[in-house]
């Protein structure tokens, strides 16, 4: 989902899964209002968080032999999406 060159291979949508979806839908309905484009972002950026730890988890996992704790990184990814998704948001500065 990742690769430019395998989002162009017939067949292949680059569609987050539903459950997905529907709990940042979730989220969302409890956070204070961003705008559209931002909230967007917001909401990219957990899904691509969640998709490379999990990914970077497996490949530590087959290359060391040692299974994932999956109980800490669920730990570790809830406050790091919590921190990403209920940030106050910081308008952007007009002298950049």
């Amino acid at each position: 989902m990742t690769d430019p060159a395998l989002l162009r291979v017939e067949g292949v949508e680059p569609v987050p899964a539903v459950e997905f979806v529907e709990g940042t839908a979730a989220v969302w309905a409890h956070m204070t209002p961003l705008p559209a484009a931002e909230s967007a972002l917001r909401s990219q950026t957990a899904r691509v968080a969640v998709i490379h730890t999990c990914a970077e988890q497996e490949r530590l996992a087959a290359a060391t032999g040692v299974p994932a704790d999956w109980a800490l990184v669920g730990e570790a990814l809830t406050d790091a999406l919590t921190g990403l998704l209920t940030a106050p948001r910081v308008p952007i500065r007009k002298d950049r």
